[in-house]
C-alpha cells in the first residue's frame, strides 16, 4: 500500500510552527532574532534577509527542523523534554532531506516505514496536542494491509441460465439409449417437467467393443 509521506511531512510543518509560536517567545523578548534569525544556517537566514521574512509560518520544515535542533536545549528546559529526544530532531532532519528531494522509484516499504515510525516518534514529541500523529500511526499499519478484495455482489440468477425448457424430450427414466456417444465419453441426460440434468459419463475404452458390459450398465443403471 502506497503512502503520501510528502503530504504527511507538509502537515507536520505546519503542527510544528504551531508548537513553536507557544513555545519559542518566552525563551527571549526578542526570541525572532534570537531563537530563529540567528539559529539558521548562512543559505537559510540570506533568505529570510532577503525575502524580509518575519513570521514562523513561511518557513519550510528545514527551516523549522533547524530552529528546534539549535533550541533544543532550552525547548527541553522549559518543556520538560528528555534531552536525547534531540535523535528524533536530527531523524526527522534525514527523512526531510530524502523525501524533499525527486525519487525515481519508490523507496521500499520498510525505509517508508522507518521513516514514518520517526515523524510519529517526533510529533509526539515535540506536537503532543496534535491528532496527526495517529495518522501517522494508521498510515504505517496500512503499509501492510492487504487492500480489500472487491468481490462480486451475487444477485438473482436469470431464468434463462437457471431453467430449460426440454420442450418435446419425453418425461421418463434416463435409458441406455439416452446414452449418447462422445470420444471416450458418454452424455447422459434426464429430464423433468421444467428441467434437464446432463451429466458426462466416462467409460473405459474396452467398453466401445463390450456389449455385455453395456447390457450390464443398462440393467443397473434401471
Amino acid at each position: 500500500m502506497t503512502t503520501d509521506i510528502q503530504k504527511l511531512l507538509d502537515e507536520a510543518s505546519a503542527a510544528l510552527c504551531q508548537s513553536l509560536f507557544v513555545s519559542l517567545p518566552p525563551l527571549a523578548a526578542d526570541w525572532w532574532d534570537l531563537c530563529v534569525v540567528r539559529k539558521l544556517s548562512f543559505q537559510q537566514r540570506q533568505q529570510v534577509e532577503r525575502r524580509r521574512l518575519q513570521n514562523l509560518d513561511q518557513l519550510d520544515l528545514a527551516a523549522l527542523l533547524r530552529i528546534v535542533d539549535q533550541n533544543w536545549f532550552e525547548l527541553a528546559d522549559a518543556n520538560k523534554l528528555p534531552y536525547d529526544g534531540r535523535n528524533f530532531v536530527k531523524e526527522m532532519q534525514t527523512v526531510r532531506n530524502r523525501w524533499a528531494h525527486a525519487q525515481v522509484t519508490t523507496p521500499p516499504v520498510d525505509d517508508i516505514y522507518r521513516d514514518l515510525d520517526t515523524l510519529q516518534r517526533f510529533l509526539e514529541l515535540i506536537c503532543p496536542e496534535s491528532v496527526l500523529a495517529n495518522n501517522v500511526a494508521s498510515a504505517k499499519m496500512n503499509l501492510f494491509t492487504p487492500p480489500a478484495l472487491s468481490l462480486p455482489i451475487p444477485t438473482a440468477p436469470s431464468p434463462a441460465v437457471s431453467r430449460f425448457n426440454p420442450g418435446n424430450i419425453p418425461q421418463r427414466r434416463c435409458q441406455i439409449e439416452d446414452v449418447v456417444k462422445f470420444g471416450r465419453h458418454r452424455l447422459r441426460y434426464e429430464s423433468q417437467p421444467d428441467l434437464v440434468v446432463i451429466q458426462i459419463i466416462r467409460f473405459p475404452a474396452h467398453w466401445d467393443n463390450n456389449p455385455m458390459q453395456l447390457a450390464k450398465f443398462r440393467k443397473d443403471r434401471q
